[in-house]
């Protein structure tokens, strides 16, 4: 059983009276083993926002958390913990932001860390400038998420065998065996539909009559049409630690990312006009 946590957070700019003006908000989340039910979980997770929020600044706060059961799909709930940021600096925007490349502890998995909300004092001339006590937050940070955090990732090491070929009706044929079963997903890559561009996609298996056939369900994309060439992958998800080397942590790459509308927003109803 796995666990989705999200973290809400939202930036502010402030304009020369000292006022709030701009208010932006993203998400970033993880998962776990731990249920939403366990007593574990809220000081775990409460800990990795304290942590995260040492990498703020002051006008950037975590607003809230969402957690969610997702393998297999189950209960979810929000809460409205707020954790401000308390790192020593400002942030004129919060699109500014470190990304670090972090690896799965087994298999060959790889994801894009990125942190929005960087203090200005540590991106200078387009490049981190780091501080003894900057570095030493994001050792911790880190130090969190590979003690006690997973990321979500495609099993690699299912390998993928090439197509022969799909019919309009949607019976996929392999060169090798396939592996896949009722009832589960298939990943079909760079795969010839008609006369359009090649097409990468996810189909549901209906029944696999041998190793080397299938009866799948073809998205609307490629519903209905003939396919050749490309290949196919059982689709299956896994949820393995992460790591990153200590020098890789305080060697990260400053980037800018778009943030999208703040979590907290007045919402009101519109009243039908009368005619």
């Amino acid at each position: 059983m796995k666990t989705k946590v999200t973290q809400l957070f939202q930036c502010g700019t402030v304009d020369k009276d000292g006022n709030a003006a701009r208010i932006g908000g993203f998400s970033e989340s993880w998962y776990t083993d731990l249920t939403i039910s366990d007593t574990e979980l809220t000081p775990r997770w409460n800990n990795l926002c304290r942590l995260r929020a040492a990498l703020l600044p002051a006008n950037c706060r975590i607003v809230g958390n969402r957690l969610a059961q997702v393998d297999p799909v189950g209960a979810s709930k929000g809460y409205d913990t707020v954790f401000p940021g308390t790192a020593a600096s400002d942030n004129d925007l919060p699109q500014v932001a470190l990304q670090f490349s972090m690896r799965a502890q087994s298999g060959f998995n790889n994801r894009q860390v990125t942190l929005r909300g960087v203090p200005d004092a540590r991106v200078v001339k387009g490049e981190y400038a780091p501080s003894q006590a900057y570095n030493a937050a994001l050792a911790a940070y880190f130090d969190e998420l590979t003690r006690f955090w997973k990321m979500r990732a495609i099993d690699r090491t299912i390998l993928p065998v090439k197509i022969v070929s799909i019919s309009s009706g949607g019976l996929l044929t392999t060169e090798k065996p396939h592996g896949l079963a009722a009832e589960q997903t298939v990943q079909l890559m760079s795969v010839h539909f008609g006369d359009g561009p090649k097409v990468s996609c996810l189909a549901y298996v209906v029944s696999a009559p041998t190793t080397t056939t299938a009866n799948i369900i073809l998205p609307a994309v490629a519903h209905g049409q003939a396919g050749s060439g490309g290949r196919a992958r059982k689709y299956l998800v896994t949820y393995p630690g992460v790591t990153i080397a200590s020098t890789e942590v305080i060697a990260p790459v400053a980037v800018t990312r778009k943030v999208g509308a703040p979590f907290r927003k007045f919402r009101g109803r519109r009243t039908a006009k009368k005619s």
